[in-house]
């Protein structure tokens, strides 16, 4: 049975020639703030290590105070599109590429609302791994000056 190659403490598999660093995927931010009226949100996911080969993640909504929901049934009291922990949410990096964005919709409504959130995660990485930094992002709906 062929030996594994040790692993070092900061994630770099190590062989008789060189370290390589293992594919990590994050969120470059912990937060965003935006207003209601934004329309669309490309939240930026960023790969780093090796990234000779791809990588796919599933890049989801969970609910918040701000209320989610299926794009077939938009609600007059939804703030945004949900994205569900599905195939249908996979995020897939090509080989050699560094940057994705997770699009989420943010409705407009006419209701006046205060400040509400909602949280967008990565998970189920494959090629790959989380990243340390930021596996979730708190989403910050801030209210419509124009309401």
């Amino acid at each position: 049975m062929p030996e594994q190659a040790p692993t070092q403490p900061d994630g770099l598999l190590c062989n008789t020639t060189q370290y390589t660093a293992e594919s990590t995927v994050f969120f470059l931010q912990a937060s965003f703030a935006v207003e209601e009226d934004i329309g669309e949100l490309l939240i930026p996911v960023r790969r780093r290590g090796d990234v000779s080969e791809e990588l796919m993640v599933v890049c989801h909504t969970q609910q918040g105070s701000a209320t989610g929901t299926v794009p077939t049934s938009v609600l007059s009291y939804s703030d945004y599109i949900s994205r569900p922990e599905e195939q249908a949410s996979i995020l897939r990096f090509d080989k050699d590429e560094t940057e994705k964005h997770c699009r989420v919709v943010i409705i407009d409504d006419s209701l006046y609302e205060g400040e509400e959130s909602f949280n967008v995660t990565l998970s189920m990485p494959v090629g790959g791994r989380l990243g340390p930094e930021y596996p979730t992002a708190l989403i910050r709906i801030l209210p419509d000056q124009d309401d």
